[in-house]
């Protein structure tokens, strides 16, 4: 009974031995990944980190091994070369680069956004990059660009607002002018299409727009209007009512004024502080509900084309 027991046990290890060996001879080996960036926040090509005015943590995740370094020539700062660490930097756009460890002379550049409220920052960037095939809907609202050339010289005249003398009301700076040509340059770059235009009745406002060169008249609306000028100190409900009475189903429409446009709204501390040239974007949805995308402030066109 013994040497039958022994038997068959040495039978089952001997079946067991080859089923074992069976499986690890059909395990396939692991597939080769291509390499990328697949961090979580990774948005259409830019990797966003949200501000912090304590030290804050950068985890870029790759498929496979990468170097990352400082970029030569455009505004960046000193990387881990494992893109891995903590920093303290101000709000901005930045760039470095980086390559894959097989393949030392693909050097690829990568912008970084560091901005507020970075949930948000997701995505604007996600809609700006679906206004191209689809602009339905989105509005950009901004304020004027740089204007500190003059003072406003309040009821000088019933209508001192509309002047384009320094003397009278405040005008663009050469900066103002160099940053609204920008947006308009970044919108047509980006491919995105204007289908209207509308700004306050303040020669800034209306220069804003005109030099964004987008070939359209530009719609006056007092509603728009600065607070000195408006008594009703214009709301962010008269945006949403521009937006609702001028539907662009074939492109974005674009509203320029003032800093008092987000007063009153709930999304006032992830808009401001508006400086000029700065904007946020709105999107009405099929059912004309108006929702709250994301902040767009000036240093963002920078990255968005990603020159």
């Amino acid at each position: 009974m013994k040497k039958i027991f022994n038997l068959v046990l040495s039978l089952c290890l001997a079946l067991v031995l080859t089923i074992l060996g069976s499986c690890e001879q059909n395990e396939e080996p692991d597939p080769i990944l291509d390499n990328a960036i697949v961090s979580e926040d990774y948005v259409e090509g830019i990797y966003v980190i949200g501000y912090s005015e304590k030290e804050y943590p950068i985890h870029i995740e790759t498929t496979n091994p990468a170097v990352f370094s400082a970029h030569p020539s455009r505004k960046t700062f000193e990387i881990n070369p494992t893109g891995q660490g903590n920093y303290k930097l101000p709000e901005g756009a930045y760039w470095v680069q980086y390559h894959f460890e097989d393949e030392p002379s693909n050097v690829h550049t990568l912008p970084v956004l560091i901005t507020k409220n970075k949930p948000y920052a997701r995505e604007a960037i996600a809609a700006v990059k679906k206004m191209k095939d689809d602009p339905a809907g989105y509005s950009l609202i901004l304020r004027h660009g740089d204007s500190d050339i003059g003072t406003d010289k309040v009821g000088s005249s019933p209508e001192w607002f509309k002047s384009c003398d320094s003397k009278i009301a405040r005008q663009m700076s050469q900066k103002g002018i160099d940053d609204s040509k920008k947006i308009g340059a970044s919108l047509k770059a980006l491919n995105i299409p204007v289908a209207a235009t509308t700004a306050s009745q303040y020669c800034r406002a209306i220069k804003t727009v005109q030099y964004m060169d987008f070939g359209l008249p530009v719609i006056e609306d007092a509603r728009l209007n600065h607070e000195n000028s408006n008594s009703k100190d214009p709301m962010f409900d008269d945006v949403e009512a521009i937006i609702k009475n001028t539907p662009t189903p074939n492109g974005i429409h674009i509203i320029v004024g003032h800093y008092n446009m987000c007063h009153e709204t709930v999304f006032r501390d992830h808009i401001m502080p508006l400086k000029m040239g700065d904007g946020w974007i709105m999107k009405t949805g099929s059912n004309g509900q108006i929702s709250f995308v994301g902040a767009v402030p000036l240093f963002y066109w920078d990255i968005l084309v990603q020159k």
